[in-house]
């Protein structure tokens, strides 16, 4: 392994853009890519925005508007918008709105903690001690709780306990492990955590149900009376909305600027007031906001008012003057509007410097190693990819999960594979985490995984491959890279290319019989039935070159058919059995891997 790749600086390869951002700015603008965004009326295409586009919009100051400018981030978890949301950061802090912008990350859950952070952040006086003494107390009673917040609003809602009394039986419960879930202190489970969620209108709806009496009761009435009577308890009389409407006034009145405040997830870190707050952004007249709201469409389609709340901001086309709404993906993150196979590799260069310069290396003529790692590449490679080249990058980009945000997958399957590479566990690293679109024709299992990785991605099956034989030596010292041939046949594992290929599918997809059989090369658990054709194939050639069909012993009256059977197996008469695949009899004729590339002919 090069030496400027080092176990400590794969930090660098973390989940999370704000584990990057900790590791010091200056390392995250270093490591930053340029971004661009999408923006959408219904399903046209409107424009395309890049970073510096929406930072000077943020710094626009309309003389005399009034209302808050809400610009909403759509796209899968681990797309982008966290690093778009810090790198304003970083570019705000050299503007005058350096005072006055705040950040509501997605682990912050406790909404009385977020209403603290406000107030203390603008105005410099937090909650009444008071109000937090009792929020923590009422962190260990949520039984208590949930049976305050049940009678308070089913008194309002009905005129006797005639009425209150069956549905409470049924609704406590619901409510108390709601309240124990959600106001769990153990910080192991806080990613599986949400904000104070009392009951879901799918719990409520459910609940009626299943009664055996009439129940009138207005789900969205009674849920909404239980969160308010949940902020009086919580937050001691003040309101999200309410406290907001100050901020945004005062700070304007003092400074001429907009607050800015940025939620990464509003429903996560503010699920009981997310309608409120929602309803408070997009009021045209009031406040004097600029909000940047981070949306994951995905997390919304759990829950009904979760799509409801997701329609209401996708409807919004009549505001979009004050709401901006920007892409960072599809809906399922299958797609990148900033990444691409094509840029993948340039991408990944600036973490790959970084790495090297944390442990001390600069790709470039000062380093002893220049020339050496020269030799690994080819003339059009950039020499910070190493241990990569542009090819294998590709490859690897191609083979990460399609319903994922790429970005965030591409990097961490980065560091995962740098790990391995330390560990000098290459073909594991391999086999894992790289697409295989030709296999090479060579008898070495480990050779063909490393140029079936690191050879040109462009490669048709009626060429050769070159070996590089520096690069055999890197990877493996104790083959005689000499005795290698100069280049090699490939056979492709693409499908039909006449065929469309699916619509989240980037490229040709891999032809499953010939990924098989590169699998069972390569000593890999195989499902038997995709080695169908291979198995007819050779038993089509025994039939032409085998005869007499039984075959046995000469002192045996009754000779065995081993050769040739009566009742067909596994789609053919002949008994053949895969090694490390079929189980073995005496009556088979094995088909080893010695086989080797000749499998594919079959």
């Amino acid at each position: 392994m090069i030496p400027c790749i080092i176990e400590q600086s794969l930090n660098l390869f973390t989940v999370t853009a704000d584990e990057r951002f900790n590791l010091g700015s200056d390392i995250f603008l270093r490591t930053h890519s340029t971004t661009t965004m999408r923006r959408f009326r219904g399903s046209n295409q409107i424009d395309s925005w890049t970073e510096k586009d929406f930072l000077e919009s943020l710094l626009q100051k309309k003389i005399g508007e009034k209302g808050n400018r809400v610009y909403v981030l759509y796209g899968a978890a681990g797309s982008g918008k966290t690093e778009m949301i810090r790198w304003l950061q970083c570019q705000l802090n050299d503007t005058p709105r350096s005072a006055s912008f705040l950040r509501i990350s997605r682990t912050e859950l406790d909404p009385v903690k977020i209403l603290e952070k406000l107030l203390r952040h603008f105005t410099g006086k937090g909650l009444d001690p008071g109000v937090l003494i009792h929020w923590d107390a009422l962190k260990n009673k949520p039984v208590t709780l949930a049976n305050h917040l049940v009678w308070s609003a089913l008194g309002r809602l009905f005129e006797n306990d005639e009425q209150i009394i069956p549905i409470s039986y049924k609704l406590r419960p619901i409510i108390e492990e709601n309240l124990k879930q959600s106001l769990c202190r153990n910080q192991d489970m806080l990613e599986s955590l949400s904000s104070p969620e009392l009951i879901s209108l799918e719990q409520l709806e459910a609940l009626i149900q299943e009664s055996c009496i009439h129940l009138d009761v207005d789900c969205e009435q009674l849920r909404h009376l239980m969160g308010k009577e949940l902020e009086q308890e919580m937050l001691g009389g003040y309101n999200f909305s309410d406290t907001l409407r100050r901020i945004g006034q005062a700070v304007y009145s003092k400074t001429g600027h907009r607050p800015l405040l940025f939620i990464d997830d509003l429903v996560q870190s503010l699920n009981v007031y997310a309608t409120e707050l929602l309803d408070y952004f997009i009021t045209l007249d009031e406040g004097n906001w600029d909000i940047i709201l981070g949306l994951t469409p995905a997390s919304f389609e759990t829950t009904r008012r979760g799509k409801e709340i997701l329609n209401r901001i996708t409807n919004l086309d009549t505001f979009d003057d004050r709401i901006t709404k920007l892409w960072f993906s599809d809906e399922r993150g299958s797609n990148s509007f900033f990444l691409s196979e094509e840029n993948c590799a340039e991408y990944l260069a600036l973490y790959l410097e970084e790495a090297k310069r944390q442990s001390g290396y600069n790709c470039g003529r000062s380093c002893t190693h220049v020339e050496n790692c020269r030799a690994l590449l080819s003339q059009t490679d950039l020499l910070s990819l190493l241990p990569f080249n542009t090819s294998c990058i590709r490859r690897l980009f191609r083979k990460i999960p399609r319903d994922k945000g790429r970005p965030r997958h591409f990097i961490t399957s980065i560091g995962e594979t740098l790990s391995l590479y330390i560990n000098h566990k290459y073909e594991t690293a391999w086999t894992h985490f790289f697409e295989r679109e030709y296999v090479p024709n060579h008898s070495d299992s480990a050779l063909r995984l490393l140029f079936s990785v690191y050879s040109p991605i462009d490669t048709k099956e009626t060429e050769d491959i070159a070996i590089n034989p520096e690069l055999v030596r890197f990877f493996f010292p104790e083959i005689q890279a000499k005795s290698l041939p100069m280049s090699m046949g490939i056979t492709s594992l693409l499908g039909d290319p006449t065929i469309p290929p699916d619509l989240d599918q980037a490229s040709v997809p891999l032809n499953p019989t010939r990924e098989t059989i590169r699998d069972w090369l390569d000593e890999k658990p195989v499902n038997k039935e995709l080695l169908r054709d291979v198995r007819q194939g050779i038993a089509s050639v025994l039939r032409d070159i085998v005869q007499p069909m039984n075959v046995g012993l000469m002192c045996n009256s009754r000779p065995n058919t081993a050769v040739h059977k009566e009742d067909a197996k596994d789609g053919c008469k002949f008994a053949l059995r895969f090694q490390g695949v079929d189980e073995s009899q005496l009556e088979e004729v094995e088909i080893g891997r010695s086989l080797g590339h000749s499998a594919f002919f079959f």
